[in-house]
């Protein structure tokens, strides 16, 4: 539970985004009785009235829970320059990107952070679905939990923070469900317009369409990987991600799965799902690699996420010249530019992005 148990009201400074979440975030800390700063993120989308939409529903949320003023950030140009030059570049080089991974280790909690400290508030909030606590040592050391929702749970998105931050923020939402936050919204009454939840993409509502728009993109052919015989061709190399069925369809009854992308000599390379098993992997190779808190020994036991969605998966961090994750289990192709994210139980030790 959110607790102030300083003499002196603290101060908290709450990404809004317009929608529930935050809001009900917002109302838990004034209930705590901490001083409540509202601030609004105005990220770039393609369509300026989503972009208007969006900060018109902040600013009614902060008037709803009885903020006095909620301060506007410009963030259009940061968010172009690290989510969407980065979305568009590794797109480009045949890999899957995380854009939400990347906007929270770039600019939100960053800028949260920063404006906290300008401001001289002491915390920063966000309605994410996750937990921090302290470990009582001599170090001090914060740790990330998983949400009592573990449905809604977001720490696999958080894998970037470190201890500098977590030392400042607070998760309100962490231990409520989504349906106990949505009936906490109707009883303080901020059941108003609602925002379409955000999947994986906040920046377009077509992302096939955006690809095409950004991206010169080139035919090639698709190759069955079990029969090495041409199938038919595809429209770019681009709107198609390993592991991926949606689109992946010919005349005979069985789905075909991507396996590959061959950006050299732009080829799709697929596989019937009766042969998928074939394509699997053990071992998967990391860069980029995060600890929340202090970095473990390795070899290292842990369960991993190397999709959002995803299911645990036994497995043992290992480092040899650099960190990779040998699975307990084969795993139906990893996804270069995904984010693979370990976990020991409930907690969160770290994260990477896949290599290969």
């Amino acid at each position: 539970m959110i607790k102030n148990d300083s003499f002196k009201p603290k101060t908290v400074l709450i990404g809004l985004s317009g929608g529930v979440d935050s809001a009900v975030a917002a109302k838990l800390l004034m209930m705590a009785g901490f001083n409540v700063y509202g601030v609004y993120l105005r990220l770039w989308h393609e369509n300026k009235t989503i972009t208007q939409k969006r900060e018109k529903l902040a600013k009614q949320t902060a008037q709803k829970i009885g903020l006095s003023n909620l301060i506007i950030v410009d963030a259009e140009n940061i968010f172009k320059k690290y989510v969407i030059e980065y979305f568009i570049n590794e797109l480009k080089s045949g890999r899957t990107p995380n854009p939400c991974v990347q906007c929270n280790h770039y600019i939100k909690f960053k800028i949260f952070y920063d404006l906290a400290k300008n401001l001289d508030i002491d915390y920063i909030a966000t309605g994410h679905y996750a937990k921090i606590i302290k470990k009582n040592n001599p170090k001090e050391i914060y740790k990330i939990i998983k949400a009592k929702d573990k449905n809604k749970d977001q720490t696999y998105f958080l894998w970037s923070l470190n201890q500098k931050l977590l030392k400042k923020i607070i998760f309100p939402l962490g231990d409520f469900t989504k349906e106990e936050v949505k009936k906490m919204a109707e009883i303080w009454h901020l059941n108003f317009e609602k925002i379409k939840e955000s999947e994986d993409i906040c920046f377009t509502n077509n992302l096939e369409k955006f690809i095409k728009k950004n991206i010169p993109l080139k035919n090639g052919l698709i190759i069955d990987a079990t029969s090495n015989k041409v199938l038919r061709q595809h429209q770019g190399l681009p709107l198609y991600t390993l592991g991926q069925r949606k689109n992946i369809c010919f005349s005979n009854k069985e789905p075909y799965y991507v396996i590959k992308k061959d950006s050299k000599k732009n080829i799709l390379i697929v596989a019937p799902r009766s042969q998928k098993n074939l394509f699997t992997e053990k071992i998967v190779w990391l860069t980029k690699v995060n600890f929340v808190g202090i970095k473990p020994k390795t070899p290292f036991p842990c369960q991993v996420k190397l999709r959002y969605r995803s299911e645990l998966i036994p497995a043992t961090l290992c480092f040899k010249k650099s960190y990779y994750l040998l699975l307990k289990k084969n795993y139906f192709i990893p996804t270069p530019g995904q984010s693979a994210v370990f976990y020991k139980n409930n907690e969160l030790i770290g994260g990477g992005v896949i290599k290969k």
